[in-house]
């Protein structure tokens, strides 16, 4: 199996390198590397489904499993590109208006517990620091003369990073597969935002954040005074995060299978952007309580697309927010 992620010319980056990993894994299939997203038999991390739907057709379809946008956009459905699977809540809406069906949720990061045959004792007082991959050359000495145990990503050493993360009291992280991996292994942890490195305002985030029911992250401002408070929020939706191991687990398992699918099912429902549509969308995550504050005005930029029901959207998703705020 060819699939394609995104990788740096110099280094390993981790997070994007986990789908090949844990296929092979769970699957015993060996899955290499497509530098082409166009050649590529799927994608399994990652935010690069903007990519993939804006593609120019392809000659064979493309397997979805568990990716997810960068920010929203305007979306239509496509028979060459078949999805499985997607990160989260917000992908999943956003697709869903498109036409597309997606019974499954989850990123592969969930499951990566299942590559360590034991977790190492949790060390008293280890505060670990996961720098985003462009700031670890000017974080590194300054983080470790604080204190902390800085984890690089750029590495493809999965077994290293985990036991690292395990033996955690507490990790920080900017990458979004650090807080995921941590969150697999039930360690605590609270995401320090990289604002300018990540286009979207957030949204890959809050989109891994709606699958598992996690609130929205800490801003730290004293870690002796947050620590309790990122612990006990931790420990509120890790109950969630061991149900959407089942969904991600079944989607490898399964995804030798699954890709010898040959085409998008067409689905017989109205796939244009329409403001009901957005209005049952919400409706639903509202009931499921697996939403907060943020997914309405995530919802709302959706509103700036091209569809002529833009305003109207706009309008029925800021009287949901303010309902919901009230609550």
């Amino acid at each position: 199996m060819k699939f394609s992620w995104w990788k740096h010319k110099n280094y390993h980056n981790l997070g994007d390198e986990l789908a090949q990993i844990m296929i092979k894994k769970i699957t015993g299939q060996t899955v290499t590397h497509s530098p082409s997203l166009y050649e590529a038999d799927g994608i399994g991390v990652g935010s690069i489904l903007d990519a993939a739907l804006n593609s120019p057709k392809r000659q064979k379809p493309l397997h979805v499993f568990g990716c997810g946008l960068m920010k929203p956009i305007f979306v239509k459905q496509r028979d060459d590109i078949i999805i499985h699977s997607v990160r989260g809540e917000l992908t999943r809406s956003i697709l869903k208006c498109a036409g597309y069906d997606v019974d499954r949720i989850g990123d592969v990061g969930l499951i990566v517990d299942q590559f360590l045959t034991s977790k190492p004792a949790i060390v008293p007082n280890k505060i670990s620091f996961i720098p985003h991959h462009h700031f670890i050359d000017s974080y590194q000495d300054k983080l470790t003369t604080l204190g902390y145990n800085v984890i690089d990503l750029r590495t493809d050493n999965l077994e290293f990073v985990l036991n690292e993360i395990a033996s955690s009291s507490l990790v920080i992280s900017q990458s979004l597969h650090g807080l995921i991996m941590s969150d697999s292994l039930n360690i605590p942890n609270t995401w320090l935002d990289a604002e300018s490195l990540h286009p979207g305002d957030g949204f890959k985030f809050l989109d891994y954040f709606s699958s598992i029911a996690r609130p929205s992250h800490l801003k730290i401002a004293d870690i002796s005074t947050d620590l309790e408070t990122i612990k006990h929020n931790a420990h509120s939706y890790f109950d969630h995060v061991n149900h959407a191991k089942e969904d991600v687990l079944a989607w490898v398992q399964e995804s030798p299978e699954l890709m010898k699918l040959d085409k998008q099912p067409q689905l017989k429902i109205d796939s244009k952007w329409q403001s009901e549509s957005l209005q049952a969308i919400w409706d639903e995550a509202i009931l499921q309580e697996n939403i907060n504050i943020d997914f309405a005005f995530q919802l709302m930029t959706i509103a700036h697309s091209k569809h002529p029901n833009g305003p109207a959207i706009k309008a029925k998703l800021a009287n949901y927010a303010v309902l919901l705020g009230n609550k």
